[in-house]
């Protein structure tokens, strides 16, 4: 076990090495506030705009399509299913979305209709944790979002970008298991 002495320098030159990178905006630095304790971060920040990802997570590959966009609505997600419809030109392609109206939206049922080899399938309420693009959600909110300071929506769009980037440069299937224990007597039942 480290005496605290040892333990005081090292986070005195952890400290040091993070005053170093210090952004402009003191409010957003991370900071080292006690012996043993974690970073933390400071409450109050300021707000450079909103961004919203469309991304299309294909559970064969682990491979990522995705858009970032300034609004959330139909017609982005109808530019996300053209991005789908021209990179998977063959084969069903089945889509598991959560209940966003935007989904359901009567363009995107037109859409749907005029490209047969797209099912859409919709998640339970609270049921998030069945659509693997979620879970990778929580993958680029950890490794990107958390800690990230950006100082306008571009150095953020350039930060998603580039986490896809990386991503597919080394695309990870998310091992999705969910064993027949949490299921109900009545749907083992029926499946057999």
């Amino acid at each position: 076990m480290k005496d605290r002495s040892s333990f005081t320098a090292e986070t005195m030159a952890l400290q040091r090495a993070l005053e170093s990178h210090r952004p402009a905006d003191d409010r957003l630095f991370t900071d080292v506030y006690a012996d043993g304790l974690p970073l933390y971060r400071e409450f109050e920040y300021v707000r450079h705009g909103v961004v919203h990802l469309f991304a299309a997570f294909n559970t064969r590959s682990g491979r990522v399509l995705g858009e970032v966009q300034e609004k959330k609505t139909r017609f982005e997600f109808i530019e996300l299913l053209d991005l789908c419809a021209w990179h998977y030109k063959r084969g069903e392609v089945h889509c598991v979305l959560d209940n966003a109206q935007y989904h359901k939206a009567p363009k995107v049922k037109d859409w749907l209709a005029a490209h047969p080899r797209f099912q859409f399938h919709f998640t339970p309420t609270h049921g998030f944790w069945l659509n693997q693009v979620k879970l990778w959600f929580q993958q680029i909110s950890a490794k990107v979002l958390r800690r990230g300071v950006f100082n306008s929506t571009d150095e953020l769009h350039s930060a998603i970008m580039a986490f896809i980037s990386r991503w597919d440069a080394n695309p990870r299937r998310l091992n999705w298991v969910y064993g027949a224990e949490f299921l109900d007597e009545e749907i083992l039942q029926h499946a057999a």
